[in-house]
């Protein structure tokens, strides 16, 4: 019961609160199959999302039949509650009606499949600690290719612009601030003052700097973009800074959007201010971070969100961006989902055991610290940071310690 009521809380988060500042113009329409461009993080992300449900089910004895009705009654009830405009920047979606309904099955097959499983055997251990290890490498590794910018390659140096046909940035309203001065990379660009600056993007570069100043800031609570790169002939953002409420985002699209990942977005929060106080930004982009720096009179403030192979689970989603106030948590959390497993199935496999003992306990844990080393430099992407190694490492110590103390993971099932 604590499970399924958690599980349910948890979907009710997520689901039920107002999306993070989407325009209306920009937001799926209602009831479709395929949504928008992140169709395919969304998939993913509601089949995770109701796969502890399905779980819950499993562990209450009762069939898959039950599992997908609940996952489909649940589903249809969020859905109904977003159409009903009660929640904020919500669209409802079939797509979401069939994802969450295959996760609450998935969910149920993966326990019962978990309950039947010898934990015990080392030869199932070291299957699993293979296939585990084998799945966490193809994450670093694909983490690292789509936060790549979505840059020609070999991606020139700079990034260069030109005048743009749109005299506002499309779908995200009008900036009813005051731009004094800006220039990307350090080439300074004409701006009448008032409204957004809009540019067409001529030649894309890993490499972004941004920098501006502005006599006042926008007093709309709305997201309002104040720069907003967009390549020829399309009318969503390749690059985009954006003032929403009292937070300042820097947004940046990357290789992997077109596939139906989410965008790189970082969010800083700059705290309340006088409607005319000037204000300094400086923005970076590059394969390696995102930054802002808001300079207000004697205060500075700065947000670096580094892009490493730990990092996908931004990617997913769009609830928790980085610079929120729990981004910290959901990437240990990610990170602990990743490791901990793998240290509790290495720990089963008995090294002594053949081939494969051999590859579960020392292949594949060498693979995975030289893949942490390795990607950054090859892919020119941030180094991980010391936090996340102690992590990683950490993570994958518990995971060890509770297969040797022989947790049981299932009321009624075999020791672990």
């Amino acid at each position: 019961m604590a499970l399924f009521l958690g599980a349910v809380g948890v979907i009710a988060l997520v689901t039920l609160v107002p999306a993070n500042g989407v325009p209306a113009a920009r937001m799926s329409r209602a009831w479709c199959l395929v949504c928008g461009p992140s169709w395919l993080a969304d998939a993913v992300a509601n089949v995770a999302l109701f796969l502890p449900l399905g779980a819950a089910v499993s562990v209450g004895r009762m069939r898959a039949r039950t599992a997908l009705l609940m996952g489909a009654a649940l589903s249809l009830a969020v859905e109904l509650v977003q159409w009903s405009g009660i929640v904020g920047a919500r669209s409802p979606a079939v797509a979401d009606l069939v994802t969450n309904s295959l996760g609450a099955v998935a969910g149920w097959g993966l326990a019962q499949r978990a309950r039947a499983t010898r934990w015990r055997s080392a030869a199932v251990a070291r299957r699993l600690a293979n296939g585990w290890g084998a799945v966490v490498l193809l994450v670093l590794a694909g983490t690292s290719l789509a936060v790549q910018p979505a840059a020609p390659w070999p991606p020139a140096t700079d990034t260069v612009t030109r005048p743009s046909g749109f005299s506002y940035s499309p779908a995200f309203g009008y900036f009813g601030g005051e731009i004094t001065r800006v220039s990307i990379n350090d080439q300074r660009l004409p701006h009448p003052g008032y409204g957004p600056l809009v540019r067409e993007v001529a030649v894309l570069g890993d490499t972004l700097r941004l920098e501006l100043q502005l006599r006042r800031l926008e007093q709309a609570l709305t997201r309002r973009s104040i720069v907003f790169l967009h390549a020829a002939g399309d009318s969503t953002p390749t690059f985009m800074l954006a003032q929403h409420g009292s937070r300042v985002e820097v947004r940046r699209r990357i290789r992997a959007e077109a596939a139906g990942f989410t965008p790189l977005m970082l969010v800083h929060e700059t705290g309340s201010w006088r409607p005319d106080e000037p204000v300094r930004i400086a923005a970076a982009s590059s394969s390696r971070e995102l930054a802002v720096t808001v300079q207000r009179h004697n205060r500075v403030s700065t947000s670096v969100w580094a892009l490493t192979p730990l990092v996908g689970w931004a990617l997913w989603q769009s609830v928790v961006t980085p610079g929120n106030a729990g981004a910290r948590l959901v990437q240990a959390c990610w990170t602990i989902a990743l490791f901990l497993p793998f240290g509790w199935l290495v720990a089963g496999a008995r090294v002594t055991q053949g081939a494969t003992g051999v590859l579960a306990a020392l292949v594949w844990p060498t693979a995975l610290t030289l893949a942490l080393l390795g990607l950054p430099a090859a892919l020119d992407i941030h180094p991980v940071r010391l936090t996340d190694w102690l992590l990683v490492i950490g993570a994958f110590g518990m995971g060890a310690l509770l297969r040797r103390d022989k947790a049981r993971l299932w009321s009624g099932g075999r020791a672990g």
